[in-house]
């Protein structure tokens, strides 16, 4: 069940779609409230749509044609050679989840990156890659599964144990050239370790391509608040929300 829990009146309205879980397709402002999804238009009076009767809520602004869904799967128009599906820059999670933020500083221990309004650390046994570079999904299926190491930016494949990045230098360690630095500029990605990407409730995407898997969503002063594992705790602002999606419809 999805859990919305309002304090202190609804998020601003915006224009969007709703589609229910029976097949039903609205359109109109989309205003969220503690007793479901309120759809209003000129045409028609006010509907209300129950929690549990959701399938889809799509606000105005569509994803990125390419963001790549929770599965790899591409969604949206086919790909052409100057939109090529990609992983946006930021992390990739074990969970699959994918969050397009700037990153500061990573260790073996943790990876900070920058949020909406500060900066946040995240545990790096819950990183699968550290993306320093749009990198297109070509390339991540190149990968051979098992191999830690760097991605550069002219497609090599160097393979080591990450040290870290700090000071604006990406240090990695190898038997055959011992602790190297690299630009994050000569980097595509850091390859930490597999995505293990489990069934998730809810897949809300946002406006810079991040895609958060979560199996709880509440909203929670003026932000929809994630209840997941690895995620729990980040909001996402209205304004950066464009498609909440509950998985198996």
């Amino acid at each position: 069940m999805l859990v919305l829990l309002l304090a202190g009146g609804n998020l601003q309205a915006n224009y969007g779609i709703v589609q229910t879980s029976d097949g039903r397709k609205l359109e109109g402002e989309i205003h969220l409230e503690s007793g479901g999804i309120v759809i209003s238009n000129t045409n028609q009076t006010n509907i209300i749509i129950g929690l549990g009767d959701l399938s889809l809520l799509q606000f105005q602004t569509p994803p990125p044609a390419d963001v790549p869904s929770p599965t790899g799967r591409t969604e949206g128009a086919g790909e052409t050679n100057l939109n090529r599906p990609k992983l946006p820059a930021g992390l990739l999670l074990t969970s699959g989840s994918i969050i397009a933020r700037r990153i500061s500083s990573a260790d073996e221990t943790a990876v900070h990156y920058f949020d909406s309004t500060n900066e946040t650390a995240l545990s790096s046994v819950n990183v699968a890659r550290i993306l320093f570079q749009a990198m297109p999904l070509e390339l991540e299926a190149r990968i051979q599964k098992g191999r830690n190491g760097l991605l550069l930016s002219n497609k090599e494949f160097v393979e080591g144990e990450f040290k870290g990045f700090n000071d604006g230098q990406i240090k990695v360690s190898s038997v055959l050239f011992g602790i190297t630095s690299y630009d994050p500029g000569q980097v595509i990605a850091v390859i930490l370790r597999e995505p293990k990407p489990a069934p998730a409730a809810y897949a809300v995407k946002t406006r810079d391509e991040s895609v958060f898997l979560a199996q709880e969503i509440r909203i929670e002063k003026d932000s929809i608040v994630l209840k997941d594992a690895v995620v729990s705790g980040t909001r996402v602002a209205p304004i950066e929300l464009v498609e909440i999606k509950r998985n198996g419809y």
